[in-house]
C-alpha cells in the first residue's frame, strides 16, 4: 500500500520544472476523506464547503512541496525523479537512487525540509500581518483559514513523517543510521524500532479515542497528547506492515544464509576431494 500506485485512465499528469507528477484519483478521495470535518467547519463559519475545499488545495499543494523538496535534493547529487502522488501521500520515485549514504539521506530530509520552510514562510506572513486585507470578510476568512492549514499540515505532518517508522522518510533514515553501525542486522533493528513506535502511537491514539467517547481511563497521564481515529488507523497499519516486512526480510536472509552454508560445504568436500 506504501508503493506506487498502477496508472489508471484518471490520472491527472503535468509538468513542473521539467519533473513530471502524477496524481491518482485515489489521492483526491483520501483527502476529502481525511478533510471530512471541516464540513461542521463551514457550516459554523456559513461558509458551506468552502473549508473543505481549502483542505483538499492545502493538502495537495503541502504534499506537492514535499516530494519536490526530495527530488531537487535528488538533482542535486544527480538523481533524477519524477512525482507520483495517491491516496497514502506521496512518492519521490527514483529521486534516492544514490550510492552515498549521506546522500541519501539528504534526499530523505529534503521532503521534511521543504515542507517546514512553507509552514516557516505562513507563519511569517500571518505573524507580521502581511497577509493582504480584503472588503469582503468572508475572503478574509477564507485567506486565514488556507494559512491555518497549510501550516498545519506542513509542520504537524512534517513531524509526523520524520518518526522512525518505517517507511516514513523518519523510518528510512532510521535504517540508514542503523545500518551505519551493521550493516547485516540493521534493517532488523530498524524494523523493530518502527513496530514499537509505531505501536505506541496506534494504542495511545485508541486510547484518546475511547477517553472522549466513553469517559474511560480518566486518569490516562498522555491525556493531553494528541490521538485520534485516523492515527491509530494509520500508524496501526504501518506497524502490521513493518512487522510483516521484518518476518520476510528474516525469511529471506535465512534463505540465502542456508544457501550459503550449503556452498561452503560443497567447496569444503571439494577441496577434501
Amino acid at each position: 500500500m506504501f508503493f506506487e500506485p498502477g496508472q489508471s485512465p484518471f490520472d491527472l499528469n503535468f509538468y513542473l520544472f521539467r519533473i513530471h507528477v502524477r496524481v491518482h484519483p485515489g489521492f483526491w478521495i483520501m483527502s476529502l476523506v481525511l478533510g471530512w470535518t471541516t464540513v461542521r467547519l463551514g457550516e459554523a463559519l456559513n461558509l458551506g464547503l468552502i473549508p473543505l475545499a481549502l483542505w483538499v488545495v492545502c493538502v495537495f499543494v503541502s504534499i506537492l512541496v514535499h516530494e519536490m523538496g526530495h527530488v531537487m535534493v535528488g538533482w542535486i547529487f544527480g538523481s533524477r525523479g519524477n512525482i507520483v502522488l495517491y491516496s497514502f501521500g506521496g512518492l519521490a520515485v527514483g529521486s534516492n537512487q544514490l550510492d552515498g549514504r549521506w546522500q541519501r539521506i539528504a534526499v530523505l530530509l529534503g521532503g521534511p525540509g521543504a515542507g517546514f520552510v512553507l509552514a516557516g514562510i505562513v507563519k511569517a506572513l500571518m505573524y507580521f500581518q502581511l497577509l493582504p486585507h480584503f472588503g469582503d470578510p468572508k475572503m478574509t476568512l477564507i485567506l486565514w483559514l488556507t494559512m491555518a492549514f497549510l501550516w498545519e499540515i506542513n509542520l504537524y505532518w512534517g513531524i509526523m513523517n520524520l518518526l522512525p517508522v518505517f517507511p516514513l522518510d523518519g523510518g528510512q533514515i532510521s535504517r540508514e543510521l542503523w545500518e551505519m553501525g551493521s550493516r547485516r542486522h540493521g534493517f532488523v533493528y530498524c524494523l523493530r524500532l518502527s513496530i514499537a513506535v509505531a505501536g505506541i502511537i496506534a494504542v495511545h491514539s485508541v486510547i484518546q479515542v475511547l477517553r472522549n467517547r466513553t469517559g474511560a481511563f480518566a486518569n490516562y497521564p498522555f491525556r493531553d497528547l494528541d490521538g485520534d481515529l485516523w492515527l491509530a488507523i494509520l500508524f496501526g497499519m504501518l506497524a502490521a506492515g513493518s512487522y510483516q516486512t521484518l518476518i520476510a526480510h528474516k525469511q529471506m536472509n535465512e534463505h540465502w544464509d542456508d544457501r550459503y552454508d550449503e556452498w561452503e560445504r560443497e567447496e569444503r568436500d571439494r577441496w577434501e576431494r
